[in-house]
């Protein structure tokens, strides 16, 4: 694999990752009838397997895990534990280009 290929995923999952938590992005989906927050297909990942369907009390379960670290690597194709750091580097040099603006 390109390392600078890697890399280049790497930083767009660490922005995608980073708008997610802020809440400038939501995952892609849609609203159910019941209310409850659906992941489309492509946005739906192994490790969304695990997590419990929504239902009228918790509707927004599928949404807060497709906000994890975890489910934005597999969505991307990176190490979780490469996002982790790519997001901390990226929100240091977004506080340094504020600080300077």
């Amino acid at each position: 694999m390109d390392k600078s290929t890697y890399q280049e995923r790497v930083l767009e999952a660490a922005i995608e990752q980073n708008e997610r938590l802020l809440g400038h992005r939501e995952p892609d989906g849609y609203r159910a009838l019941n209310g409850a927050f659906i992941l489309s297909r492509a946005e739906f990942q192994k490790c969304c397997e695990r997590i419990k369907r929504p239902n009228e009390y918790y509707k927004d379960r599928l949404k807060t895990h497709a906000c994890t670290y975890e489910h934005v690597a597999n969505l991307r194709g990176v190490d979780p534990k490469d996002l982790r750091k790519a997001v901390k580097k990226y929100r240091k040099t977004q506080q340094q280009s504020n600080k300077a603006a």
